[in-house]
């Protein structure tokens, strides 16, 4: 059976006996010109909101040693932008898992094939894409071509996602995932 073409970002996944993840309040400024969806990664971008309570973020950069801050799971309510996801250039506070243990559900773009079974335990990079503003959910998925050893890409895969229909070794599996290139889990400079 074929899998759904169907990329909604990092989803939490609420298995494994976790019930609850870590979340943090943060604020994307006006001043920020990219749309956020929720299951969108992120990165801190140096600031904080006016009153110095909650840091700002921004898009995460898909690639190899970019590390991401946490994964947007919601987004509060706003007098000027009450849509599922973020408008661009308006400002807006969202929730993020900040967890450096959350397990995610995300789905494989294929591109140049489906990624294997025997691919658990290896590390993948994230690729961006264009998140819907029907649903509200992300467009990025796992970089396919990108599978392998290597230590400092952005994924860790654990496994095949427990989802109904759900083929491994088919284009557009969704895989069990944990953010390998973490802000938590480096040693970098300040923003």
């Amino acid at each position: 059976m074929a899998n759904v073409n169907k990329a909604r970002g990092l989803r939490l996944w609420r298995g494994g006996g976790f019930t609850s993840f870590t979340t943090r309040k943060c604020f994307v400024p006006a001043t920020d010109g990219t749309a956020l969806y929720v299951g969108d990664p992120v990165n801190l971008a140096g600031a904080s909101d006016a009153e110095g309570k909650y840091p700002t973020v921004t898009i995460a950069t898909a690639g190899a040693g970019n590390l991401v801050y946490g994964v947007i799971v919601s987004f509060e309510e706003s007098d000027t932008d009450n849509n599922n996801y973020r408008t661009a250039s308006t400002a807006r506070y969202c929730n993020v898992c900040v967890d450096p243990h959350a397990i995610y559900i995300i789905q494989e773009d294929s591109v140049g094939g489906a990624v294997a079974a025997a691919s658990v335990g290896l590390n993948a990079d994230l690729v961006a894409g264009t998140g819907s503003t029907v649903t509200g959910e992300s467009g990025w998925l796992l970089d396919s071509n990108t599978v392998n050893t290597t230590a400092n890409l952005q994924l860790r895969i654990l496994g095949i996602a427990p989802v109904a229909g759900n083929t491994v070794a088919t284009d557009y599996c969704d895989w069990l995932v944990v953010l390998n290139q973490i802000t938590e889990h480096a040693g970098v400079a300040g923003v």
